[in-house]
């Protein structure tokens, strides 16, 4: 069972070492003076408060782990961090429902899966500032959950020990006010539980009669009280109504979102119940109920028969509640997939625990131990690794595409680097705490339309789960480029598509020479698509070497259609998931002649190009020339491959059409045609 947990993790864990800045992150990177900056991020939680938004702990972590956004092994730490914590959440609810040890653990790595593979929005816990926002909110409220339920669990102690209850009430009032602050959904649904457990003990103490379970009641309307401090804290900042007004939301918007909120909530549980999530809860729930002990003391019936009552209730007030925080602000349900996805978890944690509590108020399952947890566990494990997540993550850590970005990603910042260091900026404090006490103001940075601009190649490719958004803008005072451009010292940066402009003439006037263009060779099906020929060659297609670029160039007797896909196999390099002997294996598939349309996905990424947007003037007439940027520019193999070097064989694939192998023409062989 461990084996097939370990194999269905470790694409998503793989994931985690491709986590580079986009989006909020280039900010918080520079709010931050330093990784671990405690002054920088409790200042952070008063001025934010006060003038922005009031997510306390968010903006504490954003600025407290801040610097981890341009360290590559931390920003992955931090984001794994983030999802790990749902699983030991979800263990620690299995122990305080009696499972043991031994089958708590790879109970949390099976729901740690299930959250991986039925997730409507995976790609918000590969982006730090996302991972502490959306990815950290519902970990921090299953958490919470957790804390209730050991709090419940000393109160039912015979006889009961007050320190440890004290400590547990404790321990629950600071996960309660810590889950508030990270974000609204979390503030919710911490106001949700609390209320459940108030009710429950409530009426507990009135069953069991005065002098019975004395305290509990007690200890949860003091959590409860905590927690209610804490949302009031969070919704009632001044920065909150400081930002409704600077995005000018009006009240004719505000009546419109509220118009639609029935359309919206019923289109979330939509999306809910038709993903995998509803087999998913359910799974789970049947799973721990197999696994507790006979032995163990918990929820009475009558008691559990009321929470499974409670629990569906409750996440009904919960999600309109969410959905009508939505509709009041600028960001409706709908506005962004993360959202929905939110609120997607938090109706599998309540599909669970409503189902948990009414197998407890059952007489008694009629099988129960290992066997039928094992069938069980392995249909879970079948359907995350049938999943799409789980597919494509897989496909990209393989395939070599989280490889390719991740060369792209640093040789950009290599660059900015190096542009950086001329900055008057430069060995100056400028960041964080200690830049805005040495440089009044200096956060101040109205776009200067006036700046130099540093411009990089675009990467516009989604790599499923690690960028599907949040770069680079093309103009110089676009978001988030101002604060990528102050993070690395540069007064203005934009991410350009290259040109394709001096392809032809590199193609020229390296033929023939040692690492030159090589030529490839046309099947008849390619011919009947017009084609004349075809090379991939290393041009320039900027004014520094970001743009420096593999090009396929293809010239054709008639235009090409609209639409056309690329298969480029990526090179050997362990930063693939694929062990090397595999990865060798995978390309002489490829490059053989039998098997390349089964496999092609697995030894290289998709290019998908508008032919249209790649078309090259100045060809002679009734010849039709394209130059497709593939990727950055490496020496290519026309032989068998040597280390350093990257497949040259290509694919093309258009509307219609069967996958088209371009392999090397070779040296002895020339068509006859010249370019040009």
């Amino acid at each position: 069972m461990w084996l097939g947990l370990g194999l269905g993790l470790a694409p998503f864990a793989w994931a985690l070492g491709f986590c580079f800045p986009r989006g909020d992150d280039f900010d918080e990177v520079t709010r931050a003076m330093f990784l671990f900056d405690l002054p920088g991020g409790l200042y952070e939680v008063g001025r934010e408060w006060l003038t922005w938004s009031g997510r306390y702990t968010y903006h504490f972590l954003a600025v407290f782990l801040g610097k981890a956004g341009e360290l590559r092994l931390a920003s992955g730490l931090v984001c794994g961090a983030a999802l790990a914590l749902h699983g030991a959440a979800f263990y620690g609810l299995a122990r305080a429902a009696g499972v043991a040890r031994r089958d708590a653990a790879p109970l949390a790595a099976l729901a740690l899966l299930a959250l991986c593979a039925s997730i409507g929005w995976l790609p918000g816990f590969y982006l730090l500032t996302e991972a502490l926002t959306t990815g950290l909110q519902s970990a921090a409220a299953l958490a919470f959950f957790w804390s209730l339920c050991a709090l419940w669990e000393r109160c039912a102690a015979t006889p009961p020990d007050e320190a440890r209850i004290r400590r547990a009430r404790r321990m629950a009032s600071l996960m309660g006010v810590l889950a508030a602050g990270v974000y609204e959904h979390a503030a919710l649904a911490v106001l949700a539980g609390s209320a459940v457990a108030c009710l429950l003990a409530w009426f507990g103490e009135r069953r069991a009669g005065p002098g019975t379970s004395p305290g509990r009641l007690r200890s949860f309307l003091v959590v409860g009280a905590w927690c209610l401090g804490g949302v009031i804290f969070s919704f009632l900042a001044p920065g909150n109504f400081a930002r409704r007004a600077a995005r000018g939301l009006d009240a004719a918007t505000v009546r419109g979102q509220l118009a639609a909120l029935p359309a919206d909530w019923l289109h979330a549980l939509e999306s809910f119940a038709a993903g995998s999530w509803p087999f998913m809860a359910l799974g789970l729930a049947l799973l721990v109920a197999l696994l507790q002990k006979l032995d163990r003391p918990g929820l009475a019936r009558r008691e559990a028969l009321l929470l499974g009552i409670l629990v569906p209730a409750a996440f009904c007030l919960f999600s309109l509640g969410v959905t009508a925080l939505h509709a009041l602000s600028d960001a409706p349900l709908p506005a962004s997939p993360k959202l929905g996805a939110s609120l997607g978890l938090y109706a599998a944690f309540a599909l669970g625990f409503g189902v948990h509590a009414l197998l407890r108020a059952l007489p008694g399952l009629p099988c129960r131990g290992r066997g039928p947890a094992l069938v069980i566990g392995a249909g879970l494990l079948a359907l995350g690794c049938a999943s799409d997540n789980f597919q494509r993550t897989l496909e990209n850590a393989v395939n070599g595409d989280m490889a390719l970005y991740a060369m792209a990603m640093q040789r950009r910042d290599a660059w900015l680097r190096h542009v950086g260091e001329g900055s008057p900026w430069r060995g100056k404090f400028r960041f964080g705490l200690a830049g805005e006490a040495l440089h009044p103001g200096i956060r101040s940075r109205a776009p200067n339309p006036g700046a130099a601009v540093t411009p990089v190649a675009r990467w516009a490719r989604p790599v499923f789960p690690v960028w599907t958004g949040g770069g680079l803008k093309d103009k110089g005072p676009a978001w988030p480029n101002t604060w990528a451009a102050w993070m690395y010292g540069v007064e203005a940066v934009a991410a350009v598509a290259p040109a394709p402009a001096g392809v032809v003439a590199a193609l020229r006037g390296s033929k023939g020479a040692p690492g030159g263009p090589v030529e490839l060779r046309l099947p008849a099906g390619a011919r009947a698509l017009g084609l004349a020929g075809a090379w991939r060659v290393n041009a320039l297609g900027g004014p520094n070497p970001t743009f420096a670029l593999d090009w396929l160039v293809l010239e054709s007797e008639k235009p090409l259609p609209k639409t056309l896909a690329v298969l480029a196999p990526s090179p050997i390099t362990p930063a693939r998931m694929a062990p090397i002997f595999l990865q060798a294996w995978l390309l002489r598939q490829v490059e053989g002649e039998t098997r390349a349309d089964a496999l092609a996905r697995w030894a290289g990424p998709e290019l998908a190009f508008t032919t249209a947007a790649w078309h090259l003037a100045g060809a002679p007439s009734g010849v039709f020339r394209y130059a497709f940027p593939l990727g950055r520019a490496a020496p290519l193999a026309q032989g068998e491959i040597q280390p350093g070097e990257w497949p040259a064989v290509i694919f093309l694939q258009t509307a219609g059409t069967p996958l088209l192998r371009l392999a090397p023409a070779g040296p002895d062989l020339d068509t006859g045609r010249e370019s040009g």
